[in-house]
């Protein structure tokens, strides 16, 4: 739920309020999906999403199903957060019998824009730096203004999470930013547990973790092998590590 979150309002920009989701309580009000970014759209499966010619089902006794993390001892597929990913599939194949020749994309324009724009920003190209994030936006139709200072390094972040979601970024970003440990440590992710009722649907906000998540400081360096400190005497473990 926090990774939709994340995404904008299409057209307009700015976030939506989802105050009336976080209920523990469940509410019978609809998501603002159909509100959301393109982004969102070719990313995500949310409930009622089309997909291969039908309507995703992540409600209980669905189609698709849902489930409660760590609870149900045969999750079978179903979801546990209320989504499934769409993002880099192919809703024409069917995998139980096609192979998939899909070309792998290790470095696209929108990776290049994003790493151009944040080494602008780090070399106080201000300029530069927002007519990178600016085309990234356009793309999309999202509205951009110019910015700087922790504005505008903010801005390339949030691009960042949002363009480059699902293609194994953000950790390595958060690591190399040096925001894993306090973006990570003591926090839970969270769902929506959907139910059918009636014409409508209950959304329960629930919590996917069901425990604190932890990013000691000593994870932003990778220990060095004990093999290779018993090989050359003249290396020392990094001091977090001992």
């Amino acid at each position: 739920q926090e990774m939709v979150e994340s995404y904008e309002l299409k057209t307009i920009g700015g976030f939506p309020d989802w105050t009336a989701w976080h209920n523990t309580s469940g509410t019978n009000d609809e998501p603002p999906y159909a509100d959301l970014e393109p982004r969102f759209q070719a990313s995500i499966l949310y409930n009622s999403a089309s997909w291969k010619g039908r309507k995703i089902e992540p409600f209980i006794d669905g189609t698709d199903g849902w489930a409660s993390w760590k609870d149900d001892a045969v999750p079978a597929g179903r979801t546990v957060t209320g989504y499934f990913l769409r993002k880099m599939l192919d809703e024409n194949i069917d995998l139980s019998k096609d192979g998939s020749t899909q070309p792998w994309t290790a470095f696209r324009l929108a990776e290049v824009l994003l790493n151009y724009a944040e080494a602008c920003y780090r070399s106080n190209a201000t300029a530069d730096a927002n007519a990178a994030v600016r085309k990234v936006r356009a793309r999309v139709g999202l509205p951009y203004q110019d910015k700087s200072g922790s504005d505008l390094m903010a801005a390339i972040m949030q691009e960042r999470k949002v363009e480059l979601a699902f293609e194994g970024f953000y950790y390595w970003d958060m690591k190399r930013w040096k925001l894993a440990e306090s973006a990570f440590t003591g926090k839970r992710v969270h769902g929506l547990k959907i139910e059918k009722e009636g014409a409508g649907f209950k959304y329960t906000y629930v919590d996917c973790d069901k425990q604190d998540r932890n990013f000691p400081a000593k994870m932003y360096r990778i220990p060095l092998p004990t093999a290779e400190i018993t090989n050359n005497t003249a290396v020392k473990q990094f001091p977090e590590w001992n």
